[in-house]
């Protein structure tokens, strides 16, 4: 047999079966109906079913959270579209850590609707519109879990990756003077702190010329690594002009060697039987081989950035 003990029960209304039980100065207030019934367990705070078979939690007499007849949960919406519907910020843990155990053979991560980012079950991340971006600089990729080669490693973290253009010009190393193009183009991709790059030059028919000193191509799109102590010196860059064309040069051939510190590449003119390399100087550069006929200067290679 049943026992309901109680100081006091009183029927408040016939029409509406509800019971109102004060027990040592506490009042529960139950209604009882099976669709929109409401349990006031305390001030603001309800248990309630606003729809049949579904149950809804509210405080501060406004709805928190509702399980649908279909199983779904919603906290913060009366009507969620998934087995669990939060709207708003979530957290989780202390501080002292997080750990998620996905059931399934994916987890995957959505903005509107749109799936953004999945993990798979063998642990690859799959971006699926968008890019990886790093938000500090000098963090990026750490490849230390792959094995490495004879030497000393110094860094496994690759940080950096860019491409795009620059423009480049011919000047005076004494005086920079002026030296017109036609066409003047340059396109670099730089890898971790190596930039590759190549160029062309068209030089004008005549150009006015005034320059003195050694031949430079100007407008690298980084600063070369400077030659002093440390990573790299004295082996900051290797890169060979490919052509210049009616352009007189004092020896056989030409390269371009970029200067450490800076954001220029001196040319240099080479013997074929003595390898030896003298500096090309800028007065050449305006002299007009071919009336008529342009001079092209262009190459590419690649240098180590500051």
């Amino acid at each position: 047999m049943s026992t309901l003990k109680t100081n006091n029960i009183e029927h408040l209304d016939a029409s509406t079966p509800s019971i109102q039980t004060t027990i040592g100065g506490g009042t529960i207030l139950a209604g009882v109906s099976t669709v929109s019934g409401t349990l006031s367990v305390g001030t603001g705070t309800s248990i309630s079913s606003p729809a049949t078979n579904e149950l809804a939690l509210g405080t501060n007499d406004v709805e928190r959270l509702r399980i649908t007849s279909d199983g779904k949960i919603g906290i913060g919406t009366n009507s969620p579209g998934t087995i669990l519907d939060a709207r708003g910020n979530i957290q989780f843990g202390d501080g002292g850590g997080f750990d998620m155990n996905i059931l399934g053979t994916r987890h995957q991560f959505s903005i509107n609707g749109s799936e953004k980012v999945r993990i798979t079950s063998g642990g690859e991340v799959q971006i699926a519109n968008g890019n990886l971006k790093f938000s500090t600089s000098g963090t990026g990729i750490d490849f230390s879990a792959t094995s490495d080669g004879s030497g000393t490693a110094t860094s496994e973290v690759l940080d950096d990756y860019e491409e795009g253009s620059w423009t480049p010009s011919i000047i005076g190393s004494s005086t920079a003077g002026t030296y017109e193009t036609d066409d003047a183009d340059g396109w670099y991709r730089k890898v971790g702190d190596v930039v590759y790059f190549s160029f062309r030059v068209d030089l004008s028919d005549t150009v006015t010329g005034g320059g003195s000193g050694s031949a430079l191509v100007s407008g690298l799109p980084y600063t070369v690594v400077s030659n002093s102590p440390g990573p790299y010196r004295n082996n900051g860059s290797q890169q060979i002009v490919a052509y210049m064309y009616r352009v007189p040069v004092s020896r056989d051939y030409a390269k371009a060697l970029p200067r450490h510190g800076l954001n220029t590449m001196l040319i240099l003119s080479y013997d074929n039987s003595s390898g030896g390399a003298v500096n090309q100087t800028i007065e050449d550069i305006s002299i007009v081989t071919t009336t008529g006929t342009d001079r092209v200067i262009g190459g590419g290679g690649f240098y180590i950035a500051a």
